[in-house]
């Protein structure tokens, strides 16, 4: 059943690549692409997040399994998590002179508590930008066992009240006039609230997965169904940018978290049946090699699109994104390798959990 899942683990790397592409468009030989808006990949990380926590954890029995979940979780993101932030607090000095010395350890006890996503205010993409998402994600970790509960009996009511909730921080957002230019990232973007119903849809995914190997599908129709999941994702991305008015705080949840969330829950039911070729070519292990070294990807490619955009500015534009992608993901793998494998294992060693389901690859970026 493991092997199945592998081509969700490729499939982190593309949406992290996504990321990147939408952080360094433009600079260097990388061109802009006004086409589609990248940013959408981590909404396919929420649902993904979703989805996988639900197969790998259908049921939480007691209490001493949901603390080996959490333990679990924890040992996932925080070993990486830390060790960015040390990076960039040992390297980035120009990203530190931007705080004065009474918000600075502020912003480094929130990062490393990975709470600053709950604040919404500039705590929330500080130090580390994109590890406001982390912050979120463990969120979701903290409110899944109360949403795993009964899960299967009570799915349309606990997706319904998330968006429900999304709503309503969306309008009165709207009402306060918060927009993009004032504070409607860390209230539309990064708050968990605004964003559980796409980790909910996630979990809906899984219970709808679990039906379908019941259907028999030949590679044909896998494939066919497949291309269109990656279709409407495609399209979900050109639509965002076509957005009306897209600095208002409706228009921004619009385009960053609720387009892109149903295409990306068919494409990882698309990819989990592994029925076509698509799925197929993304278990290669070339493939998912890239995709356990996503998170790392994701977590040092700000900073080091920052260090070497000041380190090396009499290379070439050609030259600097080369050294670029060479230098992230030989720094992911290293981290992968030295830091959140032997981290994960050392923080679980003995506190293995009951799964009706085998262990498979995590699922954040």
């Amino acid at each position: 059943m493991a092997n199945r899942l592998a081509a969700l683990t490729s499939l982190r790397f593309l949406a992290a690549a996504a990321i990147v592409y939408h952080h360094v468009m433009g600079a260097w030989a990388f061109p802009r692409v006004p086409q589609f808006h990248f940013a959408q990949g981590v909404s396919f990380f929420f649902v993904l997040s979703g989805f996988i926590l639900t197969y790998r954890y259908p049921v939480l029995r007691d209490w001493r399994e949901i603390r080996r979940f959490w333990l679990a979780r924890f040992a996932r993101i925080w070993p990486a998590h830390a060790t960015s932030l040390v990076i960039v607090v040992a390297t980035a000095t120009a990203i530190l002179s931007s705080f004065d010395g009474t918000n600075l350890p502020f912003y480094v006890a929130t990062n490393l508590l990975m709470v600053q996503s709950w604040i919404p205010s500039k705590a929330a993409v500080s130090l580390n930008g994109p590890s406001w998402s982390i912050s979120t994600e463990f969120a979701f970790y903290l409110m899944f066992p109360l949403l795993i509960s009964n899960f299967a009996r009570t799915w349309h009511i606990k997706l319904v009240g998330a968006i429900m909730l999304s709503f309503l921080i969306v309008a009165e957002s709207f009402a306060l006039g918060i927009d993009w230019d004032h504070g409607a990232f860390p209230v539309i973007v990064g708050f968990p609230l605004t964003r559980l119903f796409e980790f909910v849809l996630g979990m809906c995914a899984a219970l709808l997965w679990r039906r379908l190997p019941a259907i028999h599908v030949g590679p044909v129709y896998g494939s066919a169904f497949e291309l269109a999941a990656l279709g409407f994702v495609v399209l979900a991305s050109h639509l965002a940018v076509r957005v009306p008015n897209p600095g208002s705080a409706p228009s921004a949840w619009l385009a960053i978290c609720a387009l892109p969330s149903v295409p990306a829950a068919l494409l990882i039911v698309a990819m989990a049946m592994n029925r076509g070729v698509i799925s197929r070519a993304l278990s290669f292990p070339a493939a998912v090699f890239l995709g356990e070294i996503s998170y790392s990807i994701y977590l040092l490619h700000g900073l080091i699109a920052y260090v070497l955009f000041f380190r090396l500015p009499q290379m070439s534009a050609a030259q600097m994104s080369a050294a670029y992608i060479a230098t992230l993901l030989a720094a992911a793998a290293a981290t992968w390798y030295f830091v959140e494998r032997p981290a994960r294992i050392a923080l679980t060693s003995g506190a293995s959990i009951r799964r009706r389901s085998p262990e498979i690859v995590p699922e954040i970026p």
